[in-house]
């Protein structure tokens, strides 16, 4: 390409340890709809991601690609416990991981014009079964409600204080549950539009609008 056409390039790495307890709700709630389970343990996770950043055109755009891996223990659930009275409670699931690749590129064009997005493939599954009877949530399944591809797309006009943008949210299908006993246990994808508009005015002061689900 032109001299000087490739700019910075960064290289990334972040390895962490986690545990979260479960809340007050998931252990003592007393509603026949979410029981309360006491005994529940509290979710650990063990994650990397490692990635590389390169920037282009003199900066004025960026492209980045990052592979993760996350591997969980005791994750917190939900299932119904009772499909006539549709009483439900919290449980740990055994072992699950999820790993993929994520990657997002952004690029300023021309008239005061940006356009960015990103793209993520996950897999992910149950690696131990949890005592939960849902089929949803047995060994081997995708992680609930993760779907394998996923991804958005970004314009944005920004002529001096006036912002406008329109941004595609596109999710494909993804492990769910009919909570009926009916065994429905995946999703079709969706796509959402939104529209939004910035006008910046004196310090720190601004006027926004935003327009969800402009297609329904």
């Amino acid at each position: 390409g032109a001299p000087g056409f490739m700019g910075m390039t960064k290289i990334k790495a972040n390895f962490g340890l986690g545990i979260k307890e479960p809340t007050l709700l998931e252990s003592y709630s007393t509603s026949i709809y979410y029981m309360g389970n006491p005994d529940l343990r509290p979710e650990k996770t063990v994650s990397f991601d490692t990635g590389i950043e390169q920037q282009f055109n003199s900066g004025r755009g960026a492209l980045e690609l990052t592979y993760f891996q996350s591997r969980f223990r005791d994750q917190i659930g939900y299932a119904i416990t009772d499909y006539a009275t549709f009483a439900g409670s919290f449980f740990n699931i055994g072992k699950s991981r999820a790993r993929g690749l994520e990657t997002a590129l952004r690029h300023e064009l021309f008239w005061h014009l940006e356009i960015g997005g990103t793209y993520t493939f996950l897999d992910s599954e149950v690696l131990e079964a949890s005592a939960a009877s849902d089929p949803a949530f047995a060994k081997g399944q995708e992680l609930f409600r993760r779907p394998r591809h996923s991804g958005h797309l970004d314009l944005r006009w920004n002529p001096g204080r006036l912002t406008l943008g329109v941004n595609a949210l596109l999710v494909g299908s993804l492990v769910d549950s009919d909570y009926s006993g009916l065994n429905i246990t995946r999703n079709d994808g969706y796509s959402l539009l939104n529209l939004l508009a910035n006008l910046r005015l004196i310090g720190d002061m601004s006027l926004f609008a935003t327009v969800n689900n402009v297609t329904d």
